[in-house]
């Protein structure tokens, strides 16, 4: 799936679809030029419209977008090619690790496709080529559903967590930084998967009551209270649920109050009457705490300070 057309068979496909290509080029370029002539014409109110310099350049710019399309179609293909298959080579060498092993088939599979005329491999071409597309769409499916930490910023607020942290907080810090950048807001938005959640992205109708979205499709996603679920979820196995699945107000009940003194990175941080939530993460170099919260205005899972925050508290996970 990594050979390129030109060299498929020796060749003899690729040279029956030039011969193909060539002929129907000079076919296009007369198509072409007749429905310019007769666009032209069933544009034109009167004869006037011909004497406006906006009315021929705006054809004049189809007629060059129109005879790139068709005279460089070949080298758009050719250039789709050489992305998919470098897109698969890309990911076949990175399979098991940096080191790869080089994969061959079996001899009489070599010698059957070698030995199929030209008629017969057509089709075994038209299939290596929706395989190799098929590849590549994938290969964008994983990078849209990649869990690892890939934010900077995310990054650099793991680096400075506190040596003497306990595991369960480092976790669900290391837990929702996974989603910075990568999931949308969504009003209602909750999820009780383990890992990447096959439905954020999908376009989806929002049902939350007294929501300004409500109605709307939108990509799916989570809410504020339903980030921090998903958070505690996952690093509990499926064996917690922050605030027994309810909203920001009944995650609020299941915390114990605290002080911004005594915060520590994994505490629940609250919008005065439990109108936000988000995550404490940490701190910056200038020593001001990070939230990492599902902001409706940012429209996704974001680190910003404690600005709108007011009220803190300690699940009640960390001593369960």
């Amino acid at each position: 799936m990594t050979q390129t057309p030109q060299n498929f068979k020796g060749g003899d496909v690729w040279t029956v679809i030039i011969g193909i290509h060539n002929a129907l080029v000079g076919v296009g370029y007369g198509l072409l030029v007749l429905f310019f002539a007769m666009g032209i014409f069933q544009s034109a109110a009167s004869f006037r419209d011909f004497q406006r310099p906006e009315f021929a350049l705006r054809h004049f710019i189809r007629f060059i977008l129109a005879k790139l399309a068709v005279g460089s179609c070949m080298e758009i293909m050719t250039a789709i090619f050489s992305v998919c298959g470098g897109i698969i080579a890309t990911v076949m060498s990175g399979m098991g690790g940096s080191v790869s092993t080089a994969a061959t088939l079996p001899g009489e599979i070599v010698t059957a496709i070698e030995g199929l005329g030209l008629l017969e491999s057509i089709p075994l071409w038209l299939v290596s080529l929706l395989g190799s597309l098929f590849i590549t769409v994938m290969s964008f499916i994983l990078l849209l559903g990649d869990l690892s930490i890939s934010q900077g910023d995310a990054a650099e607020l793991l680096r400075r967590l506190p040596v003497d942290l306990s595991p369960e907080r480092r976790a669900v810090v290391e837990t929702a930084c996974k989603l910075v950048g990568k999931v949308t807001y969504f009003g209602g938005g909750k999820s009780s998967v383990i890992g990447w959640d096959s439905r954020w992205g999908t376009l989806r109708k929002v049902r939350a009551d007294g929501n300004s979205t409500t109605g709307t499709y939108r990509p799916f996603g989570l809410d504020c209270s339903g980030f921090a679920n998903w958070v505690f979820y996952n690093i509990s196995g499926g064996s917690y649920i922050l605030g027994h699945g309810g909203g920001t107000h009944t995650q609020h009940t299941y915390c114990t109050p605290i002080t911004w003194a005594e915060t520590q990175p994994g505490d629940l941080v609250f919008y005065p009457n439990d109108t936000h939530a988000g995550i404490v993460g940490g701190w910056d170099e200038s020593g001001n705490i990070q939230i990492i919260h599902c902001s409706g205005s940012h429209n996704n899972v974001v680190i910003t300070g404690k600005a709108g925050f007011a009220i803190i508290g300690r699940p009640m996970y960390y001593s369960s």
